[in-house]
């Protein structure tokens, strides 16, 4: 199935978000989910794929170790944000030097879609999290808007489909909550039925991946002793000297334990 991609997709969603009401209205949405959603101790790593425009109402700015990657240098950035120009398939980063990763709308404009995520992984630590935005599909805002007036129609990708790909990488992924750009509110879907329902036709989806490391212990059959029954007679009588009073043990044995209990002979 072919999918095309808009000429310059990251300068138009960026456009869509300041321009039009519903865009707008979801800005405050991711804000607040994001909000919440990561938590950064002290000596924590965030780096985000991509600039949205609105870092700063929900990365804490006194948290220098945020970090933004995005390889266009003309998109206007927050001050005080520390940034890199790298491309999203090639990130310039250490293996398992990330904390929480963000991806806001990355995925639907991004043509190899598959080496971002294995780029993704390869960047965060064992029990690192991941955090997805994407424009949902089955949105009931994109089936009466007209072809082309929303970023809905620029190649979205399903929920279940981004959770496939991620169990595919190791992941333990979840479809988190969804924002109703018409509704104004974010919903979570393990909260009630009302809130699965809102969520599925939601706008926009938010998938929070944690990354396992799983170690495998192979089973050698070498390694594994188990018992064996020798035949009668292979073993024969012991060549232990006798006791110089010429009791056996049993006897010497028995003689300790009328008089100390505690003093036994292990001669």
């Amino acid at each position: 199935m072919s999918e095309t991609f808009c000429k310059d997709p990251r300068r138009e969603l960026r456009d869509w978000f300041a321009g039009t009401r519903a865009g707008v209205a979801l800005q405050g949405l991711e804000a607040d989910y994001l909000r919440g959603a990561v938590c950064m101790g002290y000596g924590k790593n965030l780096a985000q794929l991509g600039v949205n425009g609105w870092e700063e109402r929900y990365l804490d700015a006194d948290c220098g170790c945020a970090l933004i990657v995005e390889p266009d240098m003309s998109l206007a950035i927050s001050p005080g944000t520390r940034w890199i120009r790298a491309e999203f398939v090639q990130l310039p980063l250490d293996t398992e030097s990330v904390d929480v990763l963000i991806l806001p709308h990355v995925l639907e404009f991004e043509p190899d879609r598959h080496q971002l995520l294995r780029e993704a992984e390869r960047v965060l630590k064992p029990e690192g999290r991941l955090h997805i935005l994407g424009f949902n599909p089955l949105s009931l805002h994109a089936w009466w808007r007209p072809a082309g007036s929303s970023p809905l129609h620029w190649g979205c990708i399903s929920p279940g489909r981004v959770l496939d790909w991620l169990s595919l990488l190791q992941f333990t992924a979840e479809w988190k909550a969804g924002m109703s750009a018409s509704l104004g509110r974010v919903s979570y879907p393990c909260r009630s039925l009302s809130d699965h329902i809102v969520a599925t036709f939601s706008t926009v989806y938010a998938i929070r991946a944690i990354k396992r490391t799983y170690h495998y212990i192979p089973l050698n059959s070498r390694a594994v002793s188990h018992p064996q029954i020798l035949p009668q007679g292979a073993v024969g009588a012991s060549s232990r000297a006798p006791h110089a009073s010429g009791a056996t043990r049993a006897e010497r044995l028995s003689g300790v334990l009328r008089g100390n209990p505690f003093q036994v002979d292990r001669s």
